[in-house]
């Protein structure tokens, strides 16, 4: 170095190196070198960022276990499989978010917790679209065993639905293996459940909220198993529940979002048990008082846009399943019912959201109500013309 040239104005050359253009997207954006770990990168998930993945179902890394994120050197030597894992959570979901471990999992339970946070809760069918239910079901499962179990049993049925509609009916057949697993993790939060309402602390406002939440994913469960009959036996026991922790939570945003998912589901499944008595027309989902309103033309358009997307998906699924899977076939055709009276609900809580907000709407909030108005009319009119 020239003793005549200040330290400070010495140039620091940096090491050459080769770009790469196989990382995930979020090192892409970011013009930075890319671990390419599976299935979120380490320099993504070490800081908190969300790794948006290499491939269509993305990454979410900053909901990962360091333990998947795998190097060269691993790949290369041989190891034994772990029996069990650690959860590490995000405390809320940003991308600046925090990790903190939760309980032991097995290796299988793994598989499916990664399965629906890459599948289940980001894409269709879209069962957790309300943006309460990610960090929400994810911080619960810290604490909560029973919700981390009913949360890898709507993963297991959600896996089948997508990955095989063929063989979703079971009933008289031996149950293979996703489907034990389904049973053993549901039965394991029923009995948790059971428990807990038993307790002399069910009256809680932290136990009513942990109730709460349980029976939506009970609900929710249900629904993709097709099993309606038993998601209006979970749903009768969360509403009034609903009412309860209204007087005694202090909580506020959650109740209130919680509120909404078991207004709407009600609605839903008033309407779809209208459709299934012959002697019902469309005209009787009129009288149908709803309790369900949106909050904004955007949370009806995410409403909207994810009924849409089921019905396509049913109707795709129907067309690929073999005629000799009748059991399948009807399970799809009642789903296809089942998304019709989704329709309904919707302008239901559409006309009652519009009429209430009418004075206080400004032009372009008429505008886009206008425009919601007319996609209900065409995706209607698509899905009530793809007859399953």
């Amino acid at each position: 170095m020239d003793p005549d040239i200040p330290a400070s104005k010495t140039r620091v050359s940096r090491k050459a190196h080769r770009k790469v253009k196989t990382g995930c997207r979020t090192c892409k954006v970011r013009r930075v070198r890319c671990d390419e770990g599976f299935p979120a990168c380490y320099r993504c998930v070490s800081i908190g960022r969300i790794c948006d993945g290499y491939g269509i179902w993305g990454g979410g890394g900053a909901i990962h276990n360091k333990s998947s994120q795998i190097t060269e050197a691993q790949r290369t030597r041989p190891s034994a499989a772990p029996t069990q894992a650690k959860i590490l959570v995000p405390l809320m979901p940003s991308t600046q978010a925090s990790l903190r471990q939760g309980p032991n999992i097995s290796t299988e339970e793994q598989e499916y917790l990664e399965w629906f946070i890459h599948g289940t809760s980001v894409h269709t069918p879209r069962i957790f679209t309300a943006h309460c239910w990610s960090p929400l079901i994810l911080q619960a499962t810290v604490h909560s065993p029973m919700t981390l179990q009913a949360l890898l049993a709507i993963s297991a049925a959600h896996k089948r639905k997508v990955l095989d509609p063929a063989n979703r009916a079971r009933d008289g057949e031996l149950p293979d293996a996703q489907e034990i697993f389904l049973l053993k993790q549901h039965g394991r939060a029923m009995k948790s459940m059971q428990k807990l309402l038993k307790s002399d602390s069910t009256t809680s406002s932290s136990n009513l909220s942990l109730i709460l939440i349980m029976c939506g994913l009970f609900v929710l469960l249900e629904r993709v198993r097709g099993q309606y009959e038993a998601a209006c036996l979970h749903l009768s026991l969360g509403l009034p529940i609903t009412a309860q922790l209204a007087q005694t939570s202090t909580s506020g945003v959650i109740d209130d979002k919680l509120d909404s998912f078991f207004s709407r589901m009600k609605d839903h499944l008033i309407v779809f048990g209208k459709r299934k008595n012959p002697a019902e027309t469309d005209a009787s989902a009129a009288k149908v008082a709803p309790a369900w309103r949106f909050t904004s033309p955007t949370d009806a358009e995410r409403h909207l846009d994810m009924l849409i997307d089921e019905s396509i998906l049913t109707v795709e699924q129907h067309r690929t399943i073999s005629k000799t899977a009748e059991a399948s076939r009807a399970l799809l055709q009642t789903e296809h019912s089942y998304h019709l009276a989704g329709f309904d609900s919707w302008y239901l809580a559409y006309e009652a959201t519009v009429a209430e907000e009418r004075s206080q709407s400004t032009t372009e909030d008429a505008k886009a109500w206008a425009q919601l108005r007319q996609r209900y009319l065409v995706g209607r009119s698509m899905a009530d013309g793809h007859k399953c």
